[in-house]
C-alpha cells in the first residue's frame, strides 16, 4: 500500500494491477479543472496517479504499488502526475514544491533514482529517476538535451501513441531540474490550505462526524481494537458493499485478509476471514442499530456516523 500522506485520496478502483515503478512521469493535464476524478473515473479509461492543482493541493487516485494508465507502454513501470494548467505558461512555485516533495517521498516509498531520466530505454536505468512525458514522445523536438523526444534519444518505450504531443510543454521541462533540487532540499512547503480529508483527528484524536470513512476513521479503529495502526484496510477484494471507504488496500484474494477486519469480524461474531463484505456489513450495521443493507453508503452513512460519533465518545465496543 502506497498513498502519499499530504493528498486528499479519491481512489478510483479499476486499477488493481501490481506494479514496481522505476520512475516518476510529469505531465500538463492542459485543463483547469480543480479535479481530474470525475474524468478519470471510469473503466477502462486513462488515468494517473496523481493530480497536483495550481495552489500545489494534492489528490491521489491511484495507489502507487498498483500500475495507472496515462503513460501507455510505461504504465507498468511508472508512477504519473498530472497537473493544472493549460498549454502555455510554467508550473507555479506551490506545484514546484508540491512535485518535489512527491518525488522526495516516491524515493522513500519505492526506492526511485534520485536524478532525471535522460530517455525512455526500458533497459539499464537511464530513464529511471524523475522523468517527463516528452521523453517517451515522437516528434520533430530537438535534436538533443532535454528538449529532445523519444526519435531524437534514440526510442525507447512509448508513453504515448499521440506524435507530436509537446507534453508537459518546453516551458515547463526546462523547470524539472529545480523539482529535482527542491526534492533534495529538505524542508519541502507542502499544501497548507484544507486539511487533508477535513479531518482534525492528527491534532485532536477526534474524528469528523461526517459519515465517510476514511484513513482516519480506520486508524481510530485500529486502536480501538489494538491491531497495527496505518489507516489502512488491506488485503481486501475489490466490492461494492465497501466502495465508499477511502483508503483501502486492493488486489487478488490475499490470504489472511486484514487483521483489523478480523478483530471486527470477532466482536461482531461472524467468520473471520479477514475480508470486509456485504456480510460484515450488515453485521456491523445491526450492531450500532442502523438501516442494514451491507452497503456503505457514498456521500455520508449513517452507519458510519454512529461509529464515528461511539469512537469518539470511547464507548464502541461498550
Amino acid at each position: 500500500m502506497a498513498l502519499y500522506p499530504h493528498a486528499i485520496q479519491k481512489p478510483i478502483r479499476y486499477f488493481t494491477t501490481r506494479m514496481t515503478p522505476v520512475r516518476m512521469n510529469l505531465h500538463i493535464a492542459v485543463s483547469e479543472q480543480a479535479s481530474l476524478y470525475g474524468f478519470f473515473n471510469k473503466p477502462s479509461f486513462v488515468c494517473s496517479h496523481f493530480y497536483v492543482r495550481r495552489d500545489g493541493q494534492v489528490e491521489q487516485y491511484v495507489d502507487t504499488a498498483y500500475k495507472a494508465a496515462a503513460d501507455y507502454q510505461g504504465n507498468s513501470s511508472t508512477i504519473s502526475i498530472e497537473t493544472q494548467g493549460m498549454a502555455d505558461g510554467e508550473w507555479t512555485s506551490q506545484q514546484l514544491n508540491s512535485m518535489a516533495a512527491l518525488f522526495a517521498w516516491a524515493r522513500d516509498a519505492h526506492g526511485l533514482a534520485n536524478k532525471l531520466a535522460t530517455n525512455s530505454q526500458p533497459n539499464g536505468d537511464s530513464s529511471h529517476g524523475l522523468s517527463w512525458h516528452r521523453l517517451g514522445i515522437d516528434g520533430n523536438f530537438p535534436a538533443s538535451g532535454i528538449l529532445a523526444g523519444r526519435l531524437q534519444l534514440g526510442g525507447g518505450l512509448l508513453y504515448s501513441p499521440s506524435r507530436g504531443k509537446v507534453c508537459p510543454t518546453s516551458q515547463r521541462i526546462l523547470q524539472i531540474s529545480q523539482i529535482l533540487s527542491l526534492s533534495n532540499g529538505g524542508n519541502i512547503p507542502v499544501y497548507t490550505g484544507t486539511p487533508d480529508n477535513g479531518s482534525s483527528y492528527a491534532a485532536t484524536g477526534k474524528l469528523d462526524v461526517d459519515g465517510v470513512w476514511g484513513p482516519n476513521t480506520t486508524r481510530s479503529l485500529e486502536h480501538a481494537f489494538g491491531t497495527p495502526e496505518d489507516g489502512v484496510i488491506s488485503a481486501q477484494y475489490v466490492n461494492s458493499a465497501i466502495k465508499a471507504i477511502i483508503g483501502v488496500d486492493y488486489g487478488p484474494r490475499k490470504k489472511g485478509g486484514s487483521t483489523l477486519v478480523k478483530a471486527m469480524q470477532a466482536w461482531l461474531g461472524v467468520s473471520q476471514d479477514g475480508w470486509l463484505g456485504p456480510i460484515t456489513i450488515t453485521a456491523l450495521q445491526n450492531r450500532l442499530g442502523t438501516p442494514a443493507d451491507g452497503f456503505i453508503s457514498t456521500g455520508g452513512s449513517t452507519m458510519v456516523t454512529r461509529m464515528q460519533e461511539r469512537l469518539n465518545a470511547g464507548t464502541l465496543l461498550k
